[in-house]
């Protein structure tokens, strides 16, 4: 079976499930909350604060059970063998776990916790590694924020001078309307010239604060693609004039153009 694509209610990440996830619980890679997966794919569910309770009773009790304190399964024999041979019961804070369901209204049918791990959710569709050849920007609503190039790794904006995000975390946002805009280089008759764009669109929450982590780590908080409004593209042209060398940006007429029209919509321009 094919996965589904889902999106995180809190962050707004897109990420692919895997088909047995649909009507589960699990813990969002990016943000960390807690949602609901629709058996139907698509935007998660927020759970409710007394499906929260449970889901935190249900979290402890599996964790538990995986450290070795509490059974971490056959809640009924497994928990009488273990009181009659230490003398006790177990904890009421950390029932055994038993792989119990929760009865869920917003949902057709039971829903299982699922404990996160790399291998249930994967990042939906768009680059997962910096390219070497490529210049990486991202902006806010009207600021550029960071940029990253080979050697350099991920650079902030702080007082008119770019210092190194990982030596500068306090000065990353952390929430906020924020693209990652890509930019290819190309070399024609020994000079270089931007020759496309892309421009992706990153979680509100907690994204940019990867800057300062694997200089990878941010691009799987990529939520689809995405325009950018005028303010943004006065950011962005702002931060071209201050790094490159005119002729790579000025004669790339097409994004040249881009940067200066009304045009919200387009998340990919050619040079």
């Amino acid at each position: 079976m094919s996965d589904v694509v889902i999106r995180c209610y809190s962050c707004e990440s897109k990420m692919k499930a895997r088909q047995e996830l649909l009507g589960k619980v699990l813990k969002c890679p990016v943000c960390g909350v807690y949602m609901i997966i629709p058996k139907t794919g698509g935007d998660t569910i927020e759970p409710t604060p007394e499906q929260m309770k449970k889901i935190r009773e249900m979290a402890q009790a599996k964790a538990a059970g995986k450290a070795g304190g509490v059974p971490s399964s056959g809640g009924g024999a497994s928990a009488k063998a273990g009181a009659a041979a230490g003398g006790g019961s177990a904890p009421a804070q950390q029932p055994a776990w038993t792989g119990e369901t929760l009865a869920l209204s917003d949902v057709d049918g039971p829903v299982e916790l699922v404990l996160p791990s790399e291998e249930h959710l994967q990042p939906a569709e768009h680059p997962t590694k910096l390219n070497p050849q490529y210049r990486y920007m991202v902006v806010g609503a009207n600021t550029l924020i960071a940029s990253w190039e080979t050697g350099k790794g991920w650079q902030v904006e702080a007082g008119g001078k770019l210092v190194s995000a990982k030596r500068n975390a306090e000065a990353l946002p952390k929430a906020g309307d924020f693209a990652l805009v890509e930019l290819q280089i190309a070399v024609e008759d020994g000079e270089k010239r931007l020759s496309k764009m892309r421009i992706f669109k990153l979680a509100r929450q907690y994204s940019v604060t990867k800057l300062a982590g694997d200089e990878n780590s941010v691009l799987s908080t990529i939520t689809g693609t995405c325009g950018l409004m005028r303010p943004q593209k006065a950011a962005l042209l702002n931060g071209l004039k201050t790094q490159f060398m005119r002729s790579v940006w000025a004669d790339a007429k097409n994004l040249y153009d881009f940067l200066l029209n009304n045009d919200a919509h387009s998340c990919e321009v050619d040079g």
